[in-house]
This record gives structure tokens, sequence and C-alpha cells, in this order.
């Protein structure tokens, strides 16, 4: 054990890439295995966790909100025709739509970076503003994300399909971002003034 202890010592970066990762691959299998997508009865998605909580429904507000800012930036902002049903995004011209469901919250995503965070070792009390600064930042991304995927729709729904693939790395890409800014601005400056 004092083996693995003083390797973890010698090399504190390559143990930190090795944590992230790990934490970032236990999500994803553990939300791959546990969500599965069935068809409800007007033929939408039912997002279903363990086979048997429907949270679909429990985060419906969650999900509104977020198809309401998209179409708010769509319409006012960006300067898209859009045509909205609850969480049913629609291109008028070409009939593609984008349903907006509890995965494209960015709900996962900030699991994720909350927990990075959280198992990161340090001082509690830079974690209490920069995590929700972290959260913040992937929710405008999340959001970005959305109009993006929406804009690509234009082309068809295979150019939005492509898109919305594309966002899924990027998504980690920052959130390996925002912890490495944590690693080594954040966070390691502390470090170093208290070893001093």
């Amino acid at each position: 054990m004092n083996k693995v202890a003083g390797y973890l010592n010698k090399y504190p970066r390559l143990t930190a890439v090795t944590v992230f990762a790990f934490v970032l691959a236990v999500f994803y299998f553990v939300w791959r295995d546990s969500v599965t997508v069935e068809r409800g009865l007007n033929g939408l998605p039912l997002f279903m966790m363990w086979g048997t909580v429907d949270v679909t429904s429990v985060f419906m507000p969650l999900i509104v909100w977020e198809s309401d800012i998209t179409c708010y930036v769509l319409r006012h902002i960006v300067g898209a025709e859009v045509s909205q049903a609850a969480n049913l995004l629609c291109h008028p011209d070409n009939g593609a739509c984008m349903s907006v469901v509890w995965d494209c919250t960015g709900l996962k995503q900030v699991l994720e970076f909350f927990f990075i965070i959280l198992l990161f070792p340090s001082c509690h009390k830079h974690k209490l503003w920069y995590v929700p600064a972290g959260v913040a930042v992937l929710a405008v991304f999340n959001i970005f994300r959305l109009v993006l995927v929406f804009i690509a729709g234009s082309d068809g729904l295979e150019a939005m399909e492509m898109a919305h693939s594309s966002f899924k790395f990027l998504f980690n890409g920052l959130i390996f971002v925002l912890w490495l800014v944590w690693a080594e601005f954040v966070y390691r400056p502390h470090v170093v003034k208290r070893v001093s």
C-alpha cells in the first residue's frame, strides 16, 4: 500500500487525471445502464430509470424551462422562426422537430462536474463558489448547444442528429476544461501557499 501512496504522491497530475477519467467513466456506465428509453402512448420517448421510474415526468418542469429558454434565445436573439409545443421545438419551413427531454437538460453533466470537484481533495471554502460558477457555465453552454442543434435542423433532421451527437463530446471537453482550471488555477495556488 505504501508503494501506491508513494506513486500517487510522485505523480499528482497523473493521479488527478486518472481520478477525473474514473469518475467520468463511472457516470457514463451508471447512466447508460440505469436509463432506458421506451415509447409512450403518444409515440414520444419516455426515459425510465431502472426500468420503473419515469424521470421524464419527474423532471418535466426543468425540461419545459430549458425548452422555453432555448425558444426565447432562438426567437429574440438569433431571430429564427420556431414553433413550440411544451418541450417540442419545430422548424416551420422543413418540419424538423427537436424534442427536449430530460437527457438534454445537461443534468448528467452537472452531476459529473459536481462529483469531480467534490471528490477532488481541496478546501471546501473554494468549492462553495466554484461549483455554482461551473454549473452556471454548463447551463449556458447547454442552452448554446440546444440553440445550435436547432439551427442545424434547418438543413434537415440528419444535420440536427449529427450536431446533437457532436455536442456530447464537447460537453465532456468543457467539464475537463472546468476541472483543469480548478486543479491548476484555483486549487493548486492554495496548496502552494500552505506548503510554503
